[in-house]
């Protein structure tokens, strides 16, 4: 009985001891678990340049303005409500409904009416009016027709000319797939056009050859060995491909020379079109490089935020793009780390120009130097894979890298967190 009255004296004692040693043990339990989070944060960047191309963000939305008036009646109303509400859903384009009479002095409405009437006073604009608006504040006007000329077949067949056309459901098949597209707009001048397509056939064929030496070739489960490939609008094609070459900031008329375009992810434009004496085989192979790239790389960030063009990115398109590049770029925790990443890298713009391009930039590989001059010149050329050998397969290192050395860290933290405690419960023992 004695002995049970001194233990719990002792228990008494010492209970402030204990629970000052309970409060130490847990902030060191915190700051450990804090060590081990930014270790595994400061671990390198998972996505190359293509695979952040995926995410889009809410500031990098079209606009859909629908213009109608008091006295629009109610069923034209509702109908282009309907078909935007529809067309318009799993894309990047938002719809919404302007009461032109409670607005007046909407920007986008004032414009759009200068350009109907010519400037003329006294001309009152058709109403309802449509006009598709970029994020810069560009804009097209969609037509709808009169009042008493407008017609459901009419106005979704409109509405679905914003998100969907035979070039752009090719370029959305393509993109997932391969490691972006390069569309070639052809010119009046059919000489140019095939010159212009032997260039970017060039281009696309040393892609691949460098496409396996890339730092992140690509973030997917599977090694990507799909190279860019080629999307050609023909001239008697681009009067229905007027969404998708306004949204590329080129004339929907055949121009004399031929452009060319790269977009790669989400229909995301990497660079500049490429026309006339720009369209060089060595400059556009930079561009299609730039793909396959570190995320985290000194690359200008406004290469990694070009223009989107419109198109409809449904639960079906997402599913089979996340098999393909394993990972959701819709999920919020993958727009957040890209949105630092890119946030954080340098500002400099792009210019029309190659001064910010960056050299194309190939994983490590050895070759053998000779002294023959065709050796050498040879060596200044990164090699294509052996026949016969598969490259290295560099797809799962960075997924892999991260979840060991998070492993390894939370390992390290319970051996230390144990070997304190018992050292803790040791001093506390009576001798």
């Amino acid at each position: 009985m004695r002995l049970d009255i001194l233990d719990a004296g002792w228990q008494w004692q010492n209970a402030p001891g204990a629970i000052s040693m309970i409060r130490k043990s847990s902030v060191l339990v915190w700051f450990i678990a804090a060590v081990c989070l930014l270790g595994a944060a400061a671990l390198p960047c998972e996505y190359s340049v293509r695979d952040a191309a995926f995410v889009c963000y809410e500031h990098e939305e079209y606009r859909l303005l629908i213009f109608v008036r008091d006295g629009t009646p109610e069923p034209v109303r509702t109908l282009l409500e309907e078909a935007a509400l529809i067309q318009c859903l799993g894309s990047n384009i938002r719809y919404e409904i302007v009461n032109a009479d409670e607005n007046p002095e909407h920007p986008i409405l004032a414009g759009a009416i200068a350009e109907e009437t010519g400037g003329s006073a006294g001309q009152s604009a058709s109403f309802p009016m449509a006009i598709l608006a970029t994020p810069s504040g560009r804009c097209l006007p969609v037509p709808l027709g009169e009042v008493e000329e407008i017609s459901r077949e009419a106005v979704w067949r409109a509405f679905e000319a914003l998100v969907k056309s035979p070039a752009r459901e090719t370029i959305t098949r393509d993109i997932i797939e391969a490691l972006s597209v390069v569309v070639l707009v052809e010119g009046s001048d059919a000489e140019r056009n095939e010159q212009a397509r032997a260039i970017v056939t060039e281009a696309i064929d040393r892609i691949e050859e460098m496409m396996p030496y890339f730092p992140k070739p690509v973030h997917a489960p599977a090694k990507l060995d799909r190279p860019p490939r080629l999307v050609t609008v023909a001239r008697s094609a681009q009067a229905g491909e007027a969404v998708l070459l306004f949204s590329l900031d080129l004339d929907s008329r055949p121009a004399d020379e031929p452009q060319v375009v790269v977009l790669h992810g989400r229909g995301r434009q990497v660079g500049w079109p490429l026309s006339g004496g720009d369209l060089d085989r060595s400059l556009l192979e930079r561009i299609l490089s730039i793909s396959g790239q570190d995320c985290e790389c000194d690359l200008p960030r406004s290469w990694m935020q070009g223009r989107l063009i419109p198109l409809r990115w449904d639960e079906e398109i997402v599913e089979a793009l996340v098999r393909k590049i394993g990972f959701n770029p819709e999920s919020p925790a993958v727009i957040l780390e890209v949105s630092r990443i890119v946030g954080a890298g340098a500002g400099a713009r792009a210019s029309n120009g190659s001064g910010d391009l960056p050299e194309i930039s190939l994983g490590y590989n050895e070759i053998e130097i000779g002294f023959d001059s065709a050796v050498e010149a040879e060596s200044e050329r990164p090699p294509p894979p052996a026949q016969g050998s598969a490259p290295p397969d560099r797809s799962a290192a960075p997924a892999g890298l991260r979840l060991a050395m998070t492993c390894l860290l939370i390992a390290a933290a319970v051996i230390i967190w144990g070997i304190v405690l018992v050292r803790r419960r040791d001093r506390g023992r009576p001798r």
